[in-house]
């Protein structure tokens, strides 16, 4: 295979175009992942802990494709043309991330004290401990599973025809521009992103 040298675009088509791939391939994994979990839900009792990691990593996937960063993001409103109510749903998920999993605000997770007393026909009925009892939502049902799977699959869908219109703008534009030095600049490639230190700092695009 030839090796074809790459020189990095920075105008405002090509960086609409990145932060549009990148939404796409998150909403990818979030078809994958509902995908896996519906299965896993429909063959009886799965792992919980595999079952809670693919629905909250599938919901903060979906989730970051409409909240504000340093990309662009989507709106509610790409649902209007679906049938039934996809942005009541579509607020039902996002709720769930953001009231459940990144915050405990809502009744999804319960949390309660109690004392541990001395069975009823004890002789002497005392407080022998505590007992702490805890309640929370692991994932939703296989059916709730795959409409977010849809919902998902629906946007990524509308992604990617977004993507082929700034793909053909890109080109357009790339090919009015000096060759001699797009291949000055080749090399595109990534560099290390500084390790865990760095995941607090904001990206510079």
């Amino acid at each position: 295979m030839e090796n074809h040298p790459i020189s990095k675009l920075e105008f405002t088509q090509a960086k609409a175009l990145s932060e549009a791939t990148a939404i796409f391939q998150d909403l990818g994994f979030v078809v994958q992942a509902t995908k896996k979990l519906s299965a896993l839900l429909k063959a009886g009792e799965p792992d919980q802990v595999i079952a809670r990691s693919l629905f909250t990593a599938a919901l903060v996937s979906y989730v970051r494709c409409f909240s504000s960063g340093k990309r662009s993001v989507l709106t509610p409103e790409i649902y209007a043309p679906l049938q039934g109510e996809p942005i009541a749903c579509h607020n039902l998920y996002k709720d769930t991330r953001d009231k459940h999993i990144a915050h405990s605000v809502n009744p999804f997770e319960e949390m309660l004290v109690g004392a541990v007393l001395s069975p009823f026909e004890a002789a002497i009925r005392e407080v022998e401990g505590v007992a702490c009892l805890t309640a929370s939502l692991i994932t939703y049902d296989a059916e709730g599973v795959e409409q977010l799977g849809r919902l998902a699959s629906f946007a990524q869908g509308h992604v990617a025809a977004k993507c082929k219109v700034l793909e053909t703008e890109v080109l357009e534009i790339a090919k009015k521009m000096d060759v001699e030095k797009l291949y000055a600049s080749a090399g595109l490639g990534f560099t290390a992103q500084g390790g865990p230190v760095a995941a607090g700092r904001p990206r510079k695009s």
